[in-house]
């Protein structure tokens, strides 16, 4: 037999964007812990440097994999980018530290 297997997420949403830091998240967002409402609009936490990632498309690859290419080339260039802030929030590969934190995983 044969088998195949693909690359996916536990939400089913694509990793895309910058690499974030784990530590310097888990210190700038210690507070997530204690008030899971607190909003961190302003606050900033650092991302490695030139690395960005682009993974975890499952099934829908053919799908979400073109725009998110064009995502991240917008985030390197500078450019406008091609989603909405929501969607962007969505598929940000910082979203599982900041879920953890909010359970008290990490």
């Amino acid at each position: 037999g044969r088998t195949a297997f693909r690359c996916s997420t536990p939400d089913y949403m694509p990793i895309v964007g910058p690499a974030p830091v784990h530590d310097k998240y888990v210190d700038t967002f210690a507070r997530l812990r204690k008030d899971k409402n607190w909003r961190f609009d302003e606050a900033k936490a650092d991302h490695y440097p030139n690395l960005y990632l682009n993974t975890g498309h499952g099934s829908k690859g053919l799908i979400t994999c073109p725009i998110s290419a064009d995502l991240i080339a917008s985030m390197i260039c500078n450019e406008p980018l091609p989603l909405p802030k929501n969607l962007i929030d969505a598929v940000n590969p910082s979203r599982f530290i900041i879920k953890n934190l909010i359970k008290q995983a990490i």
